[in-house]
């Protein structure tokens, strides 16, 4: 192993890396000052797979809380980002959310909670989407029907057809 070095590390707790499939963007949670919360998700981007990353940035309030934001897991298309949190609103302990963007050079939109197909009254995290974008795995705590006290599990992922490429899937896309 080699370690990634600064500016990626920091004096403060970085952990949870996820590599986008071009190689060219890192997300990682870190505690690193200038965040909101105890951790937030950051990413650290370099122009072409043979160059240092840059200085990792915060992707802000729209994605990150006061709270514990980590564990992103990027899809291969960098359209769709998983996330464990810790937000009043949970369900559980922490739980699972994502965020989309319509291209890789535009800003995330508002997270969604995965719900209650995926999270329960317990903790959900390590979120990771297969390749090909049809299931996510993860991991939960003391999930009837587990076998351990952490267990993975999966789902799989329906599909959104967004056939106005607007970003939202609703009556205007289905007349199209």
């Amino acid at each position: 192993p080699v370690n990634l070095g600064s500016p990626v590390n920091s004096s403060n707790p970085d952990s949870a890396s996820s590599i986008s499939a071009d190689g060219l963007s890192l997300y990682l949670d870190s505690g690193r000052s200038g965040g909101y919360g105890w951790a937030d998700i950051w990413v650290a981007k370099r122009a072409t797979t043979d160059e240092p990353w840059g200085e990792p940035e915060n992707l802000g309030l729209t994605i990150n809380t006061e709270e514990h934001d980590a564990q992103a897991s990027i899809s291969s298309d960098g359209l769709v980002l998983f996330f464990f949190c810790l937000r009043p609103e949970n369900i559980g302990g922490g739980d699972l959310w994502y965020t989309r963007r319509t291209t890789t050079s535009e800003p995330w939109g508002p997270p969604v909670n995965l719900g209650e197909t995926v999270n329960s009254s317990v903790s959900e995290n390590y979120p990771k989407i297969s390749a090909d974008g049809r299931t996510l795995y993860f991991s939960t705590e003391d999930l009837p029907g587990g076998v351990g006290s952490y267990d993975q599990w999966q789902v799989s992922i329906d599909p959104i057809v967004d056939l106005s490429g607007d970003g939202i899937v609703d009556t205007a896309a289905m007349c199209i």
